[in-house]
Parts: C-alpha cells; sequence; structure tokens
C-alpha cells in the first residue's frame, strides 16, 4: 500500500469546539494510521501558536493559519505572513468599517481593544496604538 497523507481539521472534527482534547479512539486511529506509515498532518485556521497543545499527540505536521504556515517535523515548508503594507490597509479598512479583529502571528493572538486587548509591536511590527 502506498504511504497517503492525511489531514485532520480539528473545531468540531478532531475535538469538540473549543477542546484540545481528542476522544481516545480519534487518537489510536491517529496511531494506527502513523504505524501504517501514513503522515497525519493537523489542519486548521489556528495560528502555530494556538496548535502547540495538540502538538504533544505527535502529529507528522501542519497546515496552519488558514494555509499560511505549513511545516512537517521541524521543518517549514511554508510561510507568508502579511507585509506591512498588506497589514496596514486591513486594520485601516477594518477600524473604518467598525469590525472587531485579532491579528494572529505564528506566535500569538493579539486582539483589539474593543475585544479587551491592544494590538502591541511584539515579533511583527503592530505598532503600540488601541487599533
Amino acid at each position: 500500500m502506498k504511504s497517503k497523507l492525511v489531514f485532520l481539521d480539528i473545531d468540531g472534527t478532531l475535538t469538540s469546539p473549543g477542546s484540545n482534547e481528542p476522544p481516545e479512539s480519534a487518537l489510536e486511529a491517529i496511531r494506527a494510521a502513523q504505524r501504517a506509515g501514513h503522515k497525519v498532518f493537523l489542519c486548521s485556521g489556528r495560528n502555530y501558536d494556538m496548535l502547540k497543545p495538540l502538538q504533544r499527540f505527535d502529529f507528522d505536521g501542519a497546515v496552519a493559519s488558514g494555509g499560511g504556515y505549513v511545516f512537517a517535523g521541524d521543518k517549514v515548508l511554508y510561510d507568508c505572513p502579511m507585509t506591512e503594507e498588506q497589514k496596514d490597509k486591513a486594520l485601516r479598512l477594518f477600524a473604518e468599517g467598525g469590525v472587531l479583529r485579532t491579528i494572529e502571528a505564528k506566535d500569538a493572538s493579539y486582539p483589539g481593544a474593543r475585544l479587551g486587548g491592544k494590538h502591541q509591536k511584539v515579533g511583527l511590527n503592530f505598532g503600540s496604538s488601541s487599533i
């Protein structure tokens, strides 16, 4: 049998919405697939940092940030963060439209002031204003 790549969504598929604990039956199926030579990846809109609680279950990698960050083992296969220009334009348009927003970076999420947070300069240059 040829080796296959298996991609699993998280919220509402692998786990109950908002949970980071897959049922034992799912973990057994994942381990069986891996023993059979298949590679099992998480596939999520969650950023890398939000996937950390699930990485303890020995997935072979993940497609994170809705496809913006992809890794297999310890190798990054794709990393496509927004440019500063794209980030500035998106924040401006969202602010003009009164849209609640959270900036998600590889290693953290930064909620805006209306969500109880403050975009801060951490890693990427988000500025220090409460956008």
